[in-house]
């Protein structure tokens, strides 16, 4: 084992762990996806620090119709964080295909997708979530998808905990143990565990080419 390289790697049941990183993820590049209402703008607002995706704080951004998004960039305690917020899901082909287009702002690729889903008493329409996120971006997303719960505040830890594991029955299995929960954790873990995410996958993000 070399353990001069940035990065080392050991193989274990023919999977890659990761064991030491000597040098920081500098950038991380996000983007925002999934229901209208689920809090996808809020989740970004809380990781710049900053009312960033309302009407007049899109730094870049483009529409088509009624939907929109836009590109923000700050950096965030040591990393240089850039968001693209997406329209919710939608059937409508001209909203899939902006939702695309938010890989094109982020080149080469996004390293991780937040799913954003709220924390409701009815989790099983969330099946029709799966499915447009592979219509839209391929199986091979799940590998850079990170899942962040919103809730309200009253809403209690075993709903949350109910819901989660709702997910984990309805989520391909690729997502692993990638939940976050905001009132439980801190949005600089968050990061972290994105970081250490965009490590697992050797730093490679996701591309156009993913979608076949």
């Amino acid at each position: 084992m070399n353990f001069n390289n940035p990065l080392t790697f050991v193989a274990s049941n023919s999977r890659w762990d990761v064991l030491c990183l000597c040098v920081p993820v500098p950038d991380l590049r996000l983007v925002l996806v999934g229901r209208t209402g689920s809090g996808k703008s809020t989740c970004g607002y809380m990781i710049l620090g900053r009312d960033a995706f309302s009407i007049g704080g899109a730094a870049a951004s483009s529409s088509s119709g009624n939907a929109q998004y836009c590109l923000q960039t700050e950096e965030v305690s040591r990393w240089k964080v850039t968001i693209v917020d997406t329209p919710g899901f939608s059937e409508t082909p001209e909203v899939k295909t902006e939702i695309r287009r938010c890989v094109d702002m982020l080149a080469p690729g996004p390293h991780a997708f937040l799913l954003v889903i709220k924390v409701r008493p009815q989790m099983n329409d969330e099946q029709d979530t799966v499915r447009q996120m592979v219509e839209i971006f391929g199986e091979k997303v799940w590998s850079h998808t990170f899942v962040v719960l919103t809730y309200q505040h009253q809403v209690a830890k075993d709903q949350v905990a109910a819901a989660k594991a709702k997910l984990k029955e309805i989520l391909p299995q690729r997502v692993g143990n990638r939940y976050y929960s905001p009132y439980i954790n801190s949005w600089l873990d968050l990061l972290r565990k994105l970081e250490n995410m965009v490590i697992a996958n050797r730093g490679k993000s996701y591309s156009v080419q993913d979608r076949a």
